[in-house]
């Protein structure tokens, strides 16, 4: 087998390359206040049961947001993924 480096397709004889579906959804991040967040980085991997997606935003969440959502929609605009995110507090 072919040694896979990282963002390239495993070549497997017999089986067909598949995307991740993940890399087919647009993504959001929302909070109470409308803040407009945009994606400034991130990475995703993908296997034969795990597909991992990690995404950097910008700006900060303001300070008296509470919480964020995140949400992913398909192609349709059809929401296939949204959960509430507690903004963490610095205790000092």
């Amino acid at each position: 087998m072919k040694r896979q480096r990282r963002g390239q397709a495993t070549q497997r004889p017999g089986r067909a390359a598949i995307g991740s579906p993940l890399a087919d959804l647009t993504w959001q991040l929302r909070d109470e206040h409308g803040t407009a967040y945009r994606r400034t980085g991130g990475s995703a991997e993908s296997g034969d049961r795990l597909d991992r997606q990690r995404m950097q935003w910008s700006p900060s969440p303001p300070e008296q947001s509470g919480r964020l959502t995140l949400l992913a929609t398909d192609t349709t605009g059809a929401i296939v993924f949204n959960a509430e995110i507690p903004v963490p507090r610095l205790t000092t």
